[in-house]
């Protein structure tokens, strides 16, 4: 699973106080690639037959982006097609800062950045006071001082930024978000090429060298089975589904 980190400017560490945030956060929903249907070839002809458009949620320049390019770029070496990223935003979520909302009692105004190629430079300037982001496109700005780490969503610590404490860990118990990256398809395309489809994207987030590179922006290779991976789907929609009707979200 990806680790998401909550983040600042590099010239304000404190938060207890702010009152807006980007809303780009990754980890309250699933961040997931798509495969386009146009693409899926039927079960009498070889697959891909054509470019395969994947369709990526959120703007260019962030974890998920970068992550189904890579894939992209595995498969379209396996298979001799373009495999295309094609960048829709508009289906990030904010639920991750809206638990942190009704955690701490806070109240905040909620500021729909397309992605974090959006909200960074935003925090950054001033515009906005914090963002929840991801390691993979956050360590640049961090390291560069433009912007400061000041904790991560997840249960435990992130290998990539390890002193910075979990939100539970800072005065927030029960707070755990993860953000995850997934493959689907439609519901119509033939299991076989589902199949073929999970083994070389397991294949592309298990190769040593992209491992270390994953590992190194704080995100863990799993490439679990299409049956596993559903049933965390499912798991993770009922988990969200329980607060926003708990907090009378309306999204």
């Amino acid at each position: 699973m990806a680790i998401d980190a909550l983040l600042n400017e590099a010239r304000d560490s404190n938060i207890s106080n702010e009152r807006s945030y980007a809303g780009r956060a990754v980890a309250a929903g699933v961040a997931a690639f798509l495969l386009t249907a146009s693409a899926i070839a039927s079960a009498v002809q070889p697959y891909p037959a054509r470019p395969v458009r994947v369709i990526v949620p959120v703007s260019a320049g962030g974890g998920v982006d970068s992550l189904a390019r890579l894939i992209g770029q595995h498969f379209n070496a396996v298979w001799g097609q373009p495999f295309i990223v094609d960048n829709r935003p508009g289906a990030g979520g904010s639920l991750g800062a809206e638990l942190l909302c009704a955690l701490t009692g806070t109240q905040m105004t909620h500021v729909p950045y397309k992605g974090v190629a959006d909200g960074y430079p935003a925090v950054i300037s001033g515009q906005v006071n914090w963002i929840l982001g991801s390691p993979i496109s956050a360590l640049p700005l961090i390291k560069a001082g433009r912007m400061k780490g000041i904790a991560v969503t997840s249960a435990a610590r992130s290998s990539a930024l390890p002193e910075l404490p979990t939100i539970a860990e800072s005065g927030v118990p029960g707070y755990e978000v993860s953000a995850w990256f997934g493959l689907l398809a439609p519901a119509r395309v033939p299991s076989a090429i589902v199949e073929r489809l999970h083994a070389e994207a397991r294949n592309a987030v298990r190769n040593p060298e992209v491992v270390r590179r994953m590992e190194a922006e704080g995100t863990a290779a799993v490439g679990n089975p299409p049956r596993e991976f559903a049933a965390e789907v499912k798991k993770e929609f009922d988990k969200w589904r329980a607060l926003v009707k708990t907090a009378g979200l309306k999204l």
